[in-house]
């Protein structure tokens, strides 16, 4: 009996492991460390908020304030103002039929991949609302233009002047009241800038011979101007209709550089009062979202013989001081 032979047939084996698409987008996200999160207790929320103008601050007791023995002294109006935020509520959800759910039981439970791809989606949803508040020309002015824009052409002219564009940036700060401590820009923007000769020699002349223009080095260099955090906004998303295919898209864009303020935690006490750190925060109210603003539930749907998972969010960035922050404009061009 002739061997069996088949020239098409190969040995194979099911890999117990899945091919996922798009991982590892969350460990790009910035936002915490931008607008750190804070629980509130109610939809609504109601702040207190003590102004240069209406609270005395900033003030100092000139020759005007010279008091004579007996004299009257100065008064001065005091008030303190009040603002209000209420949170959103955003949520979605999945079907997974138990038909699906065991046609895939020798591989993984898709159930458990759902509640994870909906815990990634809250994640990257506050993300990209924090980007979509900092890079804010509405909150922040239109921006200040840089010195020169951050085009192609520029950078091979070697006039892009990141270097100036920051220090204009911090005293613009400064003359807010504000001490500005943190650069926000996108990986684009952060890739055409690091290749400028201008910032290289800036650079070079803050660190010594042989330092390259990186990430913890500009921070470095740019240290004794009060920059404690240089933050680049790599994350993508999916901007494309359900099923369709995908579109990805940056969270970060390249129209503006922030330059602001930021706090390592939400609030902090500062000369025995509670105060926000920062620009802002991630509210969330964590009577609906308990686990720092987020919620993946699951529910059982009888009528379809399914479980559903649901992606629930009622994070929402809050910008308290819009004086702490600034924008360069950078004429970025691909």
């Amino acid at each position: 009996m002739p061997a069996y032979t088949n020239a098409t047939a190969r040995p194979r084996q099911e890999l117990g492991a899945v091919i996922r698409e798009g991982r590892g987008a969350n460990k790009l996200n910035i936002h915490s460390q931008i607008l750190p999160p804070l629980a509130v207790n109610k939809r609504t929320v109601h702040l207190v908020k003590a102004k240069i103008a209406n609270a005395q601050l900033s003030r100092i007791l000139d020759d005007y304030f010279i008091t004579a023995p007996g004299a009257d002294v100065e008064r001065m109006t005091m008030k303190l103002d009040d603002d209000t935020f209420t949170i959103s509520i955003r949520k979605r959800e999945v079907q997974v039929p138990d038909e699906v759910e065991m046609d895939y039981a020798d591989y993984l439970s898709v159930e458990s991949l759902a509640a994870m791809n909906a815990a990634e989606s809250v994640e990257l949803t506050t993300e990209y609302l924090t980007a979509a508040a900092i890079m804010n020309a509405s909150t922040f002015g239109a921006g200040t233009a840089a010195v020169a824009d951050y085009t192609a052409a520029n950078l091979a002219a070697g006039t892009i002047n990141f270097v100036a564009d920051i220090y204009a940036a911090i005293e613009r700060g400064v003359d807010q009241g504000e001490i500005l401590n943190t650069i926000v820009l996108s990986q684009q923007v952060y890739n055409r800038i690091r290749q400028s000769t201008l910032l290289k020699n800036y650079v070079v002349s803050q660190l010594g011979r042989g330092f390259e223009v990186n990430q913890s080095n500009l921070q470095l260099a740019f240290a004794d101007a009060g920059i404690e955090k240089v933050l680049i906004g790599r994350s993508t998303y999916n901007s494309a209709a359900d099923g369709a295919t995908p579109v990805m898209s940056r969270v970060w864009g390249n129209t503006y550089v922030w330059v602001g303020a930021t706090g390592n935690s939400a609030t902090g006490t500062e000369d025995g009062i509670s105060t926000i750190e920062g620009v802002g925060v991630n509210a969330f109210w964590d009577s609906y979202t308990p686990q720092n603003g987020y919620g993946v539930d699951t529910y059982r749907e009888e009528k379809t013989e399914s479980n559903i998972v649901r992606a629930k969010t009622s994070k929402a960035p809050y910008v308290a001081n819009a004086n702490a922050g600034t924008l360069i404009t950078t004429g970025y061009t691909d």
